[in-house]
C-alpha cells in the first residue's frame, strides 16, 4: 500500500502525536528515513 506522494505535514503531526522516535515512526508507517 505505497503512497504516490507523502502529505508531509500530516505526518508530521501524526508523528509528533505518536511520541515515537522517528526512526521508530518511520519504520512504523513504512516510509523512507530521510533526514
Amino acid at each position: 500500500m505505497k503512497k504516490p506522494s507523502i502529505d508531509w505535514p500530516k505526518e508530521f503531526d501524526a508523528f509528533s502525536k505518536s511520541g515515537l522516535s522517528q526512526p521508530q515512526y518511520c519504520r512504523e508507517r513504512r516510509l523512507k528515513y530521510t533526514t
